[in-house]
């Protein structure tokens, strides 16, 4: 099950830089730690979805 969650990790960490990129303009400290903080929760969430099915 874990390794669903981390396989999902690269496509979070995409869409974030993406948004990143087009809202901000690039990625600084702060929208770094808040990627670590977005990707960890979004792992967490799938983590949690698999282990219900």
């Amino acid at each position: 099950m874990p390794v669903h969650a981390v396989a999902g990790a690269p496509a979070l960490i995409a869409v974030f830089g993406w948004w990143l990129v087009r809202r901000v303009g690039g990625v600084s400290g702060d929208c770094h730690g808040a990627g670590i903080e977005f990707v960890e929760t979004g792992m967490l969430v799938a983590i949690a979805i698999a282990g219900r099915v």
